[in-house]
């Protein structure tokens, strides 16, 4: 694997002891591979967008969930975890959900916290047919039952709503997924 780094309109050659091989990545679509002549299936070069930090580092993130909406805008909700005290060997700390959003999928808006600090788990993002963003989460309200319910918060163009339940099972309601069809209909699953 040969991971090439530069302007996208400049051409790339590679030497190699069986031929050499050229491309211009900006013309190498994303997700398509492109396999260059001469080297059958032996080689082959995929353009992937660079990656970039949205996150701090002064917490632990992780169960992401990215959304691509309608109008080309993304969004991006997390997990973050972070330590509040520690006491010897014994850490304690909270959940909260995380949100940003971006244009472009580049340069990320302010991260905002939509939860305050507790017990979540898992994050899903959707836009509706009236274009509002759809958040919906895990969130053990009374820590140490294990009954997750499912919550939801929606962007309805300036403003997060309150929060809303959207389960009450006395079982934990968890590893939740969120969708939509092309007619912006949500489903939860």
């Amino acid at each position: 694997v040969l991971e090439v780094f530069g302007p996208e309109r400049r051409p790339v050659t590679i030497l190699t002891r069986y031929g050499d091989l050229s491309f211009t990545p900006s013309e190498i679509s994303y997700g398509q591979p492109f396999h260059p002549t001469g080297f059958g299936r032996d080689v082959v070069v995929e353009r992937v967008p660079t990656p970039t930090l949205v996150t701090g580092t002064d917490s632990e993130d992780d169960q992401p969930a990215l959304l691509r909406t309608r109008s080309g805008h993304y969004w991006l909700a997390w997990i973050t975890y972070k330590t509040i005290d520690r006491q010897g060997h014994r850490y304690t700390g909270a959940d909260r959900v995380m949100i940003a959003r971006s244009r472009d999928g580049r340069s990320w808006e302010q991260i905002t916290p939509l939860t305050p600090p507790g017990d979540h788990f898992r994050v899903a993002l959707a836009e509706d047919n009236y274009g509002r963003i759809w958040c919906v989460y895990g969130l053990q309200k009374k820590v140490g039952t294990g009954n997750f319910d499912l919550y939801a918060r929606v962007f309805n163009r300036n403003s997060w709503s309150d929060e809303q339940q959207l389960t009450t099972s006395p079982l934990p309601d968890i590893f939740h997924r969120l969708t939509s069809d092309a007619r912006g209909n949500l489903y939860l699953v």
